[in-house]
């Protein structure tokens, strides 16, 4: 196997530079928590974090850190780049990494890591998931302490074909999310593709807040900075890469060259920061797509691709302002000077050079500032470029004027809109009037002649083609210096001008080539749009007004029939701008307190600038109809489900009714109680014919609307479904209490999935009378629209896949219109509630997953390897992002092509659709792993489970029985006279009391033969309960309110019914619906405990080969011998089960499973030797994983064993054993010792056994 890992060559840790020989498929790291002292600035002069011990650190920080061996003494050596951050683990499909970690730290720490599958024993988190014992050792690594994580990577964990070569991901300790990562414990993981020896270089950026009040060194780092330092007050926030700010990250070098520069990009944050991450005069290729700027978001893993052609040093920055004011930003060089040998670049037929080598000297510096005379004169000349194409030179004139903008100016001051809280009114608002600088194009150099006479606030749209050129002829008409200056090119002429600002009443001239690095790539549209800029000044500028909008496309792309829009969605921030004091001396507010958040954010203003106008021409195909009927009531909620420690709450819900009149509610079963708060699932598929009636039962006016579903024939034509009682209405608009209305929309294929995206795509539907009180107080739900022909008929569900829907969003109370009543509920009189205070606030909001806080969302049972998809919602304010994990669980997208993910990030407004086939069963986690709102609760528990089926072993009641016919005889082909149970009348029911919580599969049903008469169950219901008080009906995937069940048709036979989906329950019971004669029943329940791990692991099916059976002795007679082999479950003949040679407790019985199983519990039964009954009533248990080490089970409980020969007697393991080899020694027994077995459990973790 060749190395993959060869592409990150010099510039990752020496350990991911390991090349793997011929047949190696393990890594192995030895990586310790240590606790360093950290300064965020390195030594500007030396470009080295500094060392010197009479120069104190500033913090405290844990890190991780490499080391050679296990004795932890010898650091492998790092680049400098690497900063705080860990090593860099790097891997691929097939490998098995082994992470021996030690924690020379003073707190509890883990590695957890993101985007692979593994065991229970490595995941590195703590939570209830129904583990305990050694599965727990993980979680968290006490001070000293040491665990082995191993990692086996699947294929289903690495790149697809269309994905990169490498995934990025990282690792991080997950004792106290915030608090860990605080600290300062990350590390970066890439996924590789296999056979892959490219040696291109590679770098890992972590782009990191550090809150230092939340560290766990907080305290302790802040007192030193106080003592050593004398501050009283330092900075607490620090907005990194690397752990570095203010461009001191050192290492960041590279050669020039044609070969690529690989960046693994890492969001890392506790808060919900965004991160807009550009790299000067570079632009990336990141699947499949041009990028100039990266969003980079807490957990979102970025792997892209760079060309650096152009030799300097080049600044790497967030291009939210205050974030590049906060020290986001880090300086990487392009050297020509390289540590090996470089190819040469082969000639670029996509570029035809052509009189472009450029450079200072053209300039002369007494006119600097005066018109610029391009060379070649001849601007019309055309140049051929790739396929026969011409290249083109566009001449513009541009200049940058000062006018007077209005924000609103179909708007008067009279009009309602002005006294709204999108528009507040004040006096320094000035009618929305500012002063502004903005980029205005004319005619020619005369700068006489406007070329557009209408007034925007956008500049020109330039619109070019690859391997084009612009020559820009800029004048400032303005009253301070600007410049023009594009984003997304690499060829712009003269150099380096970024900063110069060209004075008052002076021009000069720009020389802009769009590159084949510039333009769009397969993956992209035919243009890509880039904004061109003022950069003297970079935030007061664009703040001022001067921005406009750039096109860079491809052949033949360029078509000037039709017409061309721009729109640029903007807040424009007044108070940065280079006219705010002569604005506010235009105000007639005498006094201004700029300090004051009502005063600022009044000088924010959203706008949305629009150039040219757009028509959309919807066809329909074959039209179905498809009809739901949904009201909005209002409810009490808790967001604790079951658990009452949270106050309840008045909300107003969606909920699904069977018809008009609205009096039978469509009671929701086990499919949909993941639910929660939102609404039923409007699924449609494309072609539909779309019907909502909807009726407000609510106190006060909502609407409903469909989010991204439009129709032009909204509201008439003889389409349009309606009644009397519910007319035609406009989505949005407002329904006044006890009213109803008639919604019709045809579904068109715009609105639905790309033949190239999953069979469905989510969506939402909401109230927007106000949309934010009426999402705080509940009114949302789930629309998926699907391909045609992917929903089965009257079902609404695709066959063959499970689908959930997750809404992940905080819900504010105090924003809710019930807040008045909420506080009378649970305020007593007189109720003084601060509404400034911050507690008042934090209380009362709630970070849940479908209403459900703290891993208290019910119904989030999948199926092992089989396929689910995910529909991730999230309807929250602006500063409100997710980031959604699966602990374990890597998923899949499709966009134009499948690419494999591990977080998805969800920004305000958004949807996404995703899928997986879950490898691995048990309790995993799916939360917003942004640490702030996970911490607050937005966590949900799913249950991975195997659907083959296991037998429930339990005890048996009913509510009453004839004569001898008793439940405990109801068990499934019971031989004898009274072999089964039988009940008095319709009425009666038979209970199956499980012992503890377990997933159901399915059950299977026969009836009995009694005095020449045959006594069934035909049909039955089935209940079930988690305590004997609650019970719910099981409705399963029908829409009725009871799902009702096919019985047998005769007394012999076995009929299987399965439970899709199942359910979680510990008491069973059904309810015979109809019977012939009397209600008979032998039965077998079909289901395995929470963990899937209750399967009998081969004993009495001989899986386990008679080999791996010994003992310390066996018994033997002329006739037979009792072998150790014998001892299976049922086994049959003259000699039937395993007997020693002596009864005494110093016997043994030992089976090899074959490899390390996890072992949940033992059945035992004895045997018969001719009249005589043997049976182990006593015994307890040892194991071992090697054959060699023995380990008493529970401080060497005695288990109670069997009373009855052939009846069977099961034993829990709780916690259970990890274990390749398992000894039954008996201690007690009747008449002599006789034993035949079958061992519970399933398979687990190997390597660190191996």
């Amino acid at each position: 196997m060749r190395a993959t890992l060869a592409l990150l060559l010099p510039l990752l840790c020496s350990s991911a530079l390991q090349e793997l020989q011929s047949g190696a498929t393990v890594r192995e790291y030895y990586i310790a928590a240590v606790e360093i002292g950290w300064d965020y600035e390195a030594h500007p002069t030396t470009e080295q974090r500094r060392t010197s011990k009479d120069i104190p650190q500033k913090y405290i920080k844990a890190i991780y850190r490499e080391y050679t061996d296990s004795t932890y003494t010898v650091p492998k050596q790092r680049p400098a780049w690497t900063g705080i951050q860990g090593p860099v683990i790097v891997t691929q499909a097939g490998e098995t990494v082994v992470v021996h970690f030690k924690n020379l730290a003073s707190q509890p720490y883990s590695i957890s890591p993101v985007g692979i599958t593994y065991w229970k024993q490595s995941e590195g988190a703590g939570y209830d998931d129904s583990t305990a014992g050694q599965e727990k050792e993980d979680d968290a690594v006490s001070p000293g302490g040491y665990y082995e994580y191993v990692w086996d990577i699947s294929p289903k964990d690495g790149p697809t074909t269309s994905d990169p070569d490498c995934l990025t991901y990282s690792y991080t300790s997950r004792v106290d999310t915030v608090r860990d990562l605080n600290s300062g414990l990350i590390g970066a993981l890439l996924i590789c593709k296999t056979s892959k020896n490219r040696r291109y270089p590679a770098f890992v950026l972590f782009f990191a807040v550090f809150d230092e009040t939340k560290s766990w060194y907080g305290e302790v780092g802040e007192r030193m900075s106080r003592e050593k330092f004398k501050r009283k007050n330092g900075k607490k926030e620090y907005h990194t890469i690397n752990g570095y700010v203010n461009s001191t990250l050192p290492g960041l070098t590279m050669c020039q060259g044609r070969n690529p520069v690989f960046w693994h990009l890492i969001g890392m944050s506790t808060a919900p920061e965004i991160h807009s991450i550009q790299f000067q005069d570079h632009s990336l290729t990141i699947l499949n797509h041009r990028k100039v700027t990266v969003e980079v978001t807490p957990m979102s893993f970025i792997t892209a691709e760079m060309r650096p052609h152009t030799i300097g040093s080049f600044l790497i920055s967030c291009k939210i302002h205050a974030h590049r004011h906060d020290g986001m930003n880090a300086l990487f060089t392009v050297d020509k000077k390289c540590p090996e040998a470089v190819t040469p670049p082969a000639p670029n037929l996509r570029q035809v050079k052509h009189d472009e080598d450029y450079s200072d000297e053209d300039f002369d510096d007494d006119n600097l500032f005066n018109v610029f005379n391009f060379k070649p004169k001849n601007t019309q000349l055309q140049v051929r470029g790739l396929r026969g194409q011409e290249s083109k030179t566009w001449v513009h004139y541009i200049a940058a004027e000062e006018v007077t903008w209005n924000y609103a100016p179909h708007l008067k001051s009279s009009d309602s809109e002005f006294q709204s809280r999108y528009l507040p009114s004040a006096s320094h608002h000035l009618s929305y009037q500012y002063k502004k600088v903005v980029y205005v194009e004319y005619t020619d150099g005369s700068f006489t002649q406007r070329k557009d006479p209408d007034s925007t606030l956008l500049g020109p749209i330039l619109k070019g083609k690859v391997n084009d050129q612009f020559h820009i002829t800029f004048k400032n008409l303005a009253s301070r210096p600007f410049n023009i200056y594009p984003n997304g090119l690499t060829k712009i002429f003269p150099l380096d001008l970024r900063s110069m600002g060209v004075p008052p009443n002076k021009t000069f001239g720009y020389i802009w080539r769009l590159t084949t690095d510039d333009g769009p790539l397969e993956g992209d549209p035919t243009c890509l749009t880039q904004l061109y800029q003022s950069t003297v000044s970079p935030e007061r500028d664009l703040a001022s007004g001067l921005v406009g909008t750039l096109l860079i496309c491809k052949y033949e792309a360029i078509d000037f029939r039709g017409q061309l829009f721009s729109l640029i969605f903007a807040i424009f921030d007044e108070n940065r701008s280079w006219y705010f004091n002569e604005n506010m001396r235009k105000s007639t507010q005498k006094s201004i307190n700029t300090t004051d958040p009502d005063f600022y954010n009044s000088n924010a203003n959203d706008t949305l600038d629009t150039v040219g106008a757009d028509y959309i021409n919807v066809r329909s195909g074959e039209i179905r109809p498809r009809h739901y009927y949904i009201a909005a009531e209002e409810i009490i909620w808790n967001y604790e489900s079951s658990v009452l420690f949270l106050p309840d709450y008045k909300k107003v819900v969606f909920r699904a009714y069977k018809d008009k009149d609205f009096l039978q509610p469509e009671d929701r079963g086990e499919l949909q109680e993941h639910l929660g708060i939102m609404g039923p699932v409007i699924t449609t598929e494309i072609n539909d014919l779309l019907t909502v009636t909807f009726k407000n039962s609510a106190s006060r006016p909502f609407s409903f609307h469909l989010h991204g579903v439009y129709d032009r024939s909204q509201g008439a034509g003889t389409a349009q479904t309606s009644s009397s009682s519910a007319p035609p209405g406009v989505p949005g608009e407002p329904v006044p209490p006890g009213e109803a209305r008639t919604y019709n929309w045809k579904v068109t294929k715009k609105q639905g999935p790309t033949d190239s995206e999953f069979d469905c795509k989510t969506g939402a539907y909401y109230s927007t009378v106000d949309k934010e009180k009426d999402l705080h107080s509940g009114l949302i739900g789930p629309l998926v629209i699907c391909k045609p022909g992917t929903l089965q008929p009257n079902e609404n569900t695709q066959p063959g896949i499970q689908a959930f829907s997750l809404l992940f969003h905080t819900f504010d109370e105090t924003k809710s219109w019930y807040l008045e009543e909420n506080l009378k509920r649970h305020c007593a009189p007189p109720c003084q509630v601060n509404a400034e205070d911050p507690w008042y606030h934090t209380s009362n909001k709630f970070a849940a997953i479908n209403g459900y806080v703290a891993e208290t969302l019910p119904g989030l049972l999948l199926a092992q390897y089989q396929p689910v998809r995910w529909h991730l919602l999230n309807v929250g304010s602006d500063t409100e992002l997710h980031a959604v994990h699966f602990h374990g669980l890597p998923f899949t997208i499709h966009a134009k092509q499948e690419h494999r993910m591990g977080v998805y990030n969800l920004f305000p407004g958004v949807f996404g659709t995703v899928e997986m086939k879950p490898p691995t069963v048990g309790t995993w986690l799916v939360e917003c792993t942004i640490g702030d709102y996970q911490l607050a609760g937005m966590r949900a528990k799913l249950l991975v489970y195997d659907p083959k089926h296991a037998k429930n072993y339990s005890q048996i009641t009913a509510s009453d029985h004839i004569d001898y016919w008793e439940p405990a005889q109801a068990r499934l082909d019971q031989s004898g006279y009274i072999n089964a149970w039988m009940g008095k009348n319709k009425q009666s029911w038979i209970q199956v009391d499980l012992q503890r919580p377990t997933l159901m599969h399915g059950v299977q049903t026969q009836g009995v033969r009694s005095r020449l008469r045959e006594h069934y169950i035909t049909y039955f219901t089935v209940s079930y309960s988690l305590d004997q008080e609650t019970w719910t009906n099981y409705r399963g995937n029908k829409t009725s309110n009871i799902n009702i069940f096919h019985g047998n048709l005769d007394s012999s036979k076995v009929k299987e019914n399965l439970f899709s989906p199942p359910f979680v329950a510990r008491y069973i019971r059904i309810h015979p619906y109809r019977v012939v004669q009397r209600p008979a029943l032998r039965l077998e329940l079909l289901g395995c405990d929470l963990n899937s791990c209750s399967l009998p692991l081969g004993l009495q099916i001989r899986r386990i080969p008679d080999g791996s059976f010994s003992a310390s002795s066996s018994h033997s007679s002329f006739l037979r011998t009792w072998k150790p082999s014998l001892a299976r479950l049922h086994q049959e003949g003259g000699a039937n089960a395993w007997r020693p040679m002596n009864n005494n407790p110093h016997e043994w019985l030992q089976v090899d499973l074959g490899k390390v199983k996890r072992i949940t519990g033992v059945i035992t039964q004895g045997a018969r030797s001719l009249l005589t009954q043997m049976m182990v009533t006593e015994f307890s248990v040892t194991s071992s994983l090697d054959g060699h080490s023995w380990s008493s089970v529970l401080d060497e409980r005695i288990f109670t064993g069997n009373n009855d020969p052939d009846k069977e007697a099961i034993n829990v393991f709780e916690p259970p054993l990890f274990a390749r080899y398992i000894r039954i020694h008996p201690r007690g027994w009747i008449n002599d010792i006789a034993l035949r077995l079958e061992v519970l459990g399933c398979d687990t973790q190997q390597a660190q056994y191996a």
